[in-house]
């Protein structure tokens, strides 16, 4: 089990307190030069993540319906704190000839921790899921797709016996940590970014699959949510449409 709730505030508010004293500063001095800010709202952005223009949203917590989906994707918003080459090595352009502060993200390190309840079934810690992007120096931003709960998680989660009842939930708690490398090759990583998610047993499907009026008709228009599963509710239409026989045996069950 990781470290308290509270520990780990302490350690991710000093440690954001450092990274302003030291944006100016070389990659191989202090190796904390990005940062993540904040997660986007994927659905608010039509499943289009946009380098630039229109108006951005974000989303504080997450919801992952394991009756539904295996996996929840985070979309980070992440800043590069580093000035250019020039600015942080007192060299000129000419004598640069590359820009070293540009960071390639190849991906980041997920921990979990279960909040207040014991499931059961140990998490896998230090997930490694690889995700490219890239931002540039000087104030440089990126949006990003991470798959912070993989299968791998998704499917132990489902096994839990605290999570076995329909409507069951428990909050889990993601950690996530990025890497990237600099041009000459340093290894950076970003501050910790804490991410709550509630898990939960068909709680998004609605309405309950016993309940669900499905005319079967090819022109009936069913809306369907960019990862379904995730964070908004599944027209339970879609289930019956798509013959999802996995999640039908899940969530099929008779309401009183």
């Amino acid at each position: 089990m990781k470290d308290g709730l509270f520990q780990r505030a302490i350690r991710l508010g000093t440690a954001l307190i450092g990274l302003v004293g030291v944006l100016p500063a070389c990659a191989e001095h202090n190796a904390q030069v990005m940062y993540i800010a904040a997660n986007m709202d994927y659905e608010a952005l039509d499943c289009q993540l946009r380098a630039t223009g229109g108006q951005l949203f974000y989303r504080s917590t997450g919801t992952l319906d394991i009756g539904i989906s295996n996996r929840y994707r985070l979309y980070p918003r992440v800043f590069n704190g580093m000035g250019t080459s020039e600015e942080t090595t007192q060299n000129t352009v000419k004598e640069l000839m590359l820009e070293n502060n540009f960071i390639q993200i190849i991906g980041a390190t997920v921990d979990y921790d279960i909040a207040n309840v014991d499931l059961g079934v140990p998490l896998p810690q230090g997930q490694f899921v690889f995700s490219a992007t890239g931002v540039e120096s000087d104030g440089g931003t990126a949006l990003m797709e991470l798959e912070i709960i993989p299968p791998l998680v998704g499917e132990v989660l489902r096994t839990a016996k605290k999570l076995e009842k329909p409507y069951s939930s428990a909050q889990l708690i993601a950690y996530v940590t990025l890497e990237g490398k600099l041009q000459d090759g340093t290894t950076v990583h970003s501050n910790e970014f804490v991410f709550p998610i509630t898990v939960c047993k068909c709680c998004l499907l609605f309405p309950a699959l016993d309940d669900c009026i499905f005319s079967g008709e090819e022109n009936e228009k069913i809306p369907l949510p960019c990862n379904p599963g995730q964070d908004v509710s599944l027209d339970c239409r879609a289930i019956w449409a798509m013959d999802l026989d996995d999640v039908i045996s899940r969530c099929y069950f008779e309401t009183e």
